[in-house]
């Protein structure tokens, strides 16, 4: 379970310069449910995930994981954490450059000192058409082709928390059902999925939709 209580962000030099990106936000995810935040772009929904993936240090507030106090570990504890605990699939899909597709869907098992499960991992690439494209590199990917890669990396993650920013921005229909299919499972497992999206597809399967304005959750919705 997630707990996210009074987390702020603020950035600006000067105290009373600051632009404050997100504001004292507080809410949950279950542990097995889909929570999808909605809202304009610039409402700080993705500055949000960043500091939940632990790649950003709130101002101020708390992140719970299943009782752990993230922002109490230290810089070292916190990658360690991460890579077992919390898969990200980030808007700017955040592949390695020297890595073929495949190499980047099993990174994260190699990270951890794993064998990776080369059946698990072809499964994904099968499911996300992935094939014609397994053994080419980053830069010789469509923008779609490198958010399956991105999404097909978090689920080889197995982590029991996966954020997710926009994930269907660049795919088309086909891809999407796909991404669906997958994130129902994934929550079906048990896994919590909190995402940001304006597709109305990913909406429908959410537990939960929030409204974010201003840098602020509306759990009131």
């Amino acid at each position: 379970m997630l707990v996210i209580k009074d987390l702020t962000k603020g950035f600006g030099n000067e105290e009373e310069n600051r632009d404050l990106v997100v504001a004292r936000c507080s809410f949950s995810v279950d542990s097995g449910t889909i929570v999808c935040i909605k809202g304009m772009s610039g409402c700080g929904k993705t500055t949000l995930l960043r500091m939940l993936a632990l790649q950003l240090t709130p101002d101020a507030g708390t992140i719970l994981l299943d009782g752990v106090d993230l922002l109490s570990l230290s810089k070292a504890e916190r990658a360690v954490y991460h890579n077992r605990h919390i898969a990200y699939i980030p808007q700017d899909y955040a592949l390695i450059p020297i890595l073929t597709a495949e190499e980047n869907i099993g990174l994260p098992a190699m990270l951890r000192g794993e064998a990776v499960d080369s059946r698990y991992v072809g499964t994904l690439i099968e499911e996300l058409n992935l094939k014609p494209c397994r053994y080419q590199y980053p830069h010789e990917l469509s923008g779609g082709q490198k958010q399956r890669c991105a999404i097909a990396r978090a689920m080889v993650q197995g982590a029991g928390l996966l954020l997710a920013d926009e994930p269907t921005s660049s795919l088309d229909d086909t891809s999407t059902e796909a991404v669906l299919t997958l994130f129902c499972r994934y929550r079906d497992n048990g896994g919590s999925i909190l995402m940001t999206s304006h597709d109305p597809r990913l909406i429908h399967i959410a537990d939960v939709v929030y409204p974010m304005e201003r840098g602020n959750i509306c759990t009131e919705y």
